[in-house]
């Protein structure tokens, strides 16, 4: 009997631990930013990468958002989502570049780090010199004879 007690101990001890341990494993979802860097300057009228990930098992969507606005969605498939775009700014200046998760619901559950990225204003191209007008010689008198 008391080793019956016994085994039917070790066995509620480890089902309970398997459960506990179960649950200790579940990560909180994340969102990563790859590209662009923090800090990185872009000249204007050029595509910009953006490369991303979110994991998480409630991960519904991604949103890629600058300054504050989504410009580009990726559904997510089993909780995990990659982006992968090529952006072209409207205007140069200071962009803010982040990514977010949301579940089902619409609820921003995961945000990447800011990417606060700088875009050029163009240069602009010098104007080609003006042509000098042409130079006539005065003309020159001959003596006769």
């Amino acid at each position: 009997m008391f080793i019956k007690q016994l085994l039917l101990a070790a066995l509620c001890g480890l089902l309970i631990t398997g459960c506990a341990g179960a649950a200790n494993t579940a990560q909180p979802p994340v969102a990563i930013l790859s590209a662009p860097q923090d800090g990185a300057a872009f000249a204007a009228g050029l595509s910009i990468a953006i490369v991303g990930e979110a994991v998480g098992a409630t991960i519904a969507e991604v949103q890629v958002k600058a300054n504050g606005t989504t410009i580009a969605t990726q559904p997510a498939v089993n909780g995990a989502a990659s982006v992968a775009l090529s952006w072209l700014p409207e205007q140069p200046g200071q962009q803010v570049i982040h990514i977010e998760a949301l579940d089902a619901a619409k609820t921003v559950i995961a945000r990447s780090t800011l990417a606060t990225i700088r875009i050029d204003a163009p240069t602009a191209t010098p104007a080609p010199p003006t042509p000098l007008p042409p130079t006539v010689a005065p003309p020159t008198t001959l003596p006769l004879g």
